[in-house]
């Protein structure tokens, strides 16, 4: 945090690392709540188009599950919201039909308030 003339702001640097950060918080608070998931094959869920800088982190999460795994856990992400759009994606995760995600702060907010912070104006 940057004072000037007893003013605080928060610094780009630090915005930044809360925009990138947000995304992988949300994962990790939603599986805290999932169901363990028995099957090898994970589910992931994306509202992104192929291409997308969160969609090839992503791809490259499930390349390094796979690797790390030596194939006994397959990853697979399904893009483009086909498997419904946020909420749907949110209320899969908890239940454990989808194993990992990458969601917007937004709709986390009901599920765990402590996100909500995120959405706090002058923060972007």
């Amino acid at each position: 945090m940057h004072t000037n003339n007893n003013c605080i702001s928060a610094s780009p640097m630090k915005t930044s690392s809360l925009k990138t950060l947000a995304p992988t918080v949300s994962v990790m608070a939603l599986m805290a709540f999932a169901l363990p998931a028995q099957a090898e094959d994970w589910r992931g869920w994306n509202i992104h188009p192929d291409g997308y800088p969160n969609t090839v982190a992503l791809e490259e999460f499930a390349d390094a599950v796979a690797e790390q795994t030596d194939g006994r856990v397959t990853p697979r992400v399904y893009n483009n919201a086909v498997l419904g759009d946020q909420s749907d994606a949110i209320e899969q995760t908890r239940n454990g039909a989808l194993d990992f995600a990458n969601f917007n702060m937004g709709p986390m907010g009901p599920i765990v308030p402590e996100t909500n912070v995120f959405s706090l104006p002058f923060l972007s």
